[in-house]
């Protein structure tokens, strides 16, 4: 509760009756000093985000599935946590380093994926140009999407990926039972590929480390909070909320 100047200021509405011959405000104040020291120690964001706004979101930081940056919203809740975190010298702040593997895996290892096809696409359409725009891959021809997706397999399997042999329906024409191996073909290639995509926990404990590092260069980037004030630390408050990693900070 101390602000920069050692001052405890707080904001004590009393209500009651004066012409009451039992009203005493000594115990009336008593009880909501009580109650402001209770939410201090209970709700300590609350007050912190008092000063500047936010209220009790103020302890979270959300960030969209597989990235580190905070969102917009919380982002601007970390600059007044600063804010308040300046005029409460006192106080110190614990981040998670936790990853959200539930939430960011699938994000990550979709990521991953695409990255293997782009290379392995540009490797097969060798484009002059090493920045010219890749084609999207759904509009190639089946026969190259073959290639790129056996590529891919390959490099990462060590050899020519197995692929079994497709009974084609009866009565299918010659042309039709070519597209209809090359689809087959197509799907068993890119759940080989998939799986050659995998992220393990380094690549969720990076990105658990590079959230952590952000928020504590939003509290930090002003240059009002001292480093020693912000703490990273290995905790596991890191929970889904609608959609989004949210990382809960703790005050001590």
């Amino acid at each position: 509760l101390r602000d920069r100047h050692g001052v405890i200021e707080l904001d004590l509405p009393v209500t009651g009756t004066l012409d009451d011959p039992r009203f005493r405000l000594g115990p009336i104040v008593w009880q909501v000093v009580k109650n402001v020291l209770v939410k201090a120690v209970t709700a300590p964001f609350a007050l912190l985000g008092a000063l500047f706004g936010g209220g009790e979101e103020t302890q979270f930081v959300d960030f969209a599935p597989g990235t580190a940056a905070p969102e917009p919203a919380a982002a601007e809740r970390l600059a007044g946590l600063a804010k308040a975190l300046a005029e409460r010298p006192g106080l110190t702040i614990d981040v998670p380093v936790a990853p959200a593997d539930a939430l960011d895996r699938p994000v990550l290892e979709a990521r991953r994926y695409r990255e293997l096809r782009d290379a392995a696409t540009r490797a097969v359409l060798r484009p002059r140009d090493p920045a010219a725009a890749l084609p999207e891959f759904d509009t190639l021809e089946p026969r190259r999407r073959i290639e790129i997706l056996t590529r891919l397999v390959q490099q990462h399997a060590g050899a020519a990926p197995a692929l079994p042999e497709v009974p084609v329906p009866e009565g299918t024409s010659r042309a039709q039972a070519r597209a209809f191996r090359e689809q087959a073909t197509l799907v068993e290639l890119e759940r080989l590929a998939r799986a050659a995509a995998t992220v393990g926990p380094p690549e969720l404990e990076a990105l658990a480390q590079a959230r952590a590092g952000a928020v504590q260069a939003a509290l930090l980037g002003d240059g009002r909070l001292e480093p020693t004030r912000v703490f990273l630390v290995r905790a596991d408050r890191v929970a889904a909320h609608d959609g989004r990693v949210r990382l809960s900070l703790a005050v001590n």
